[in-house]
């Protein structure tokens, strides 16, 4: 217990830092809903802005326009 564990997505290249609080017998993977959706590409609406560093400046971009320009 106490232990990081990174939790990836087969679809991101990006992992989800969590900590091991407990352990149980069952064949699953507990854990807070949050942690689930950290690892979806798709936990954003498009219109969700976030702060990108471009090596000088910090700037606010929506998701959408990211994804889009992946996609194309």
């Amino acid at each position: 217990m106490g232990h990081l564990v990174i939790g990836l997505a087969p679809h991101t290249s990006a992992g989800v830092l969590a900590r091991i609080i407990g352990f149980t017998r069952a064949n699953v993977g507990y854990a807070h809903p949050f942690f689930h959706a950290a690892k979806r590409r798709n936990c954003f609406h498009g219109d969700t802005e976030i702060e990108i560093y471009d090596g000088k400046h910090w700037k606010k971009t929506p998701c959408g326009n990211l994804s889009s320009k992946i996609l194309m």
